[in-house]
């Protein structure tokens, strides 16, 4: 498992990496990064836009209410 590698094959390089550039992708760490906090800061709005319609939508229903 250890031994040396045969004639021509690069050094080891880490999993992520190694299945990248299999692929063919040119993976970079900031990249990466940048995509995860844009996929987070688009979570983190989808979520306050869900908890003020949902406060609006009760509060309509209240409003709503007080009226009949």
């Amino acid at each position: 498992m250890g031994g040396p590698l045969p004639p021509g094959l690069p050094p080891p390089l880490d999993t992520f990496k190694n299945v990248a550039l299999i692929a063919g992708l040119d993976v970079s760490l900031f990249h990466l990064g940048l995509e995860f906090m844009l996929a987070l800061a688009l979570g983190q709005l989808f979520v306050e836009l869900s908890i003020f319609v949902h406060n609006h939508f009760i509060e309509d229903c209240l409003q709503h209410e007080s009226l009949l």
